[in-house]
């Protein structure tokens, strides 16, 4: 049986879990500054009467691939067995 027909859902949990062990203290506050992002744009569209959901849902867009750039990075260099700072994955984050 080759090597790819062995994944099970709960070895994918457990690799995803592990990734997140070890990098949360990057993961979290990445997330937390697009989450803030997000509800700013949200609250700008609000108080100045923008075209609502059209703000918002570009916030989120932008926020959210801002957050999966940073993400994917880290998993990337944790899954190669490298460490990636901090600043690194925001700087990814921003540059993606």
């Amino acid at each position: 049986m080759r090597e790819f027909d062995r994944i099970t859902v709960g070895g994918v949990l457990v690799a995803s879990l592990s990734v997140f062990g070890r990098n949360w203290v990057t993961f979290l506050p990445l997330s937390l500054i697009a989450f803030a992002l997000f509800w700013i744009a949200f609250f700008i569209a609000s108080a100045f009467g923008l075209d609502f959901d059209f703000t918002v849902r570009n916030a989120e867009m932008a926020c959210g691939a801002w957050l999966g750039g940073g993400l994917a990075y880290g998993v990337v260099n944790t899954l190669r067995g490298t460490y990636a700072s901090h600043w690194e994955v925001v700087r990814v984050a921003v540059k993606s």
